[in-house]
């Protein structure tokens, strides 16, 4: 199976501690949105590929 999803990485503020953090939101449906939580590294990776603009759309593929 193969399943492109609407992506993107955003860096937000935690409203428990105020910490900025970073997150992958996954559109699973037009009203749900998957947040997905990476360490520093997969952020790295994820820039280095991509580009540093955190707006910028990713694709995700699901290849099972």
């Amino acid at each position: 199976m193969k399943l492109d999803l609407p992506c993107r990485i955003e860096t937000r503020v935690s409203e428990k501690t105020g910490n900025e953090y970073v997150v992958v939101i996954i559109q699973l449906t037009p009203t749900y949105e998957k947040k997905v939580f990476l360490d520093s590294a997969e952020i790295e990776l994820a820039i280095m590929t991509y580009g540093n603009n955190h707006n910028q759309k990713i694709k995700m593929s699901n290849n099972s």
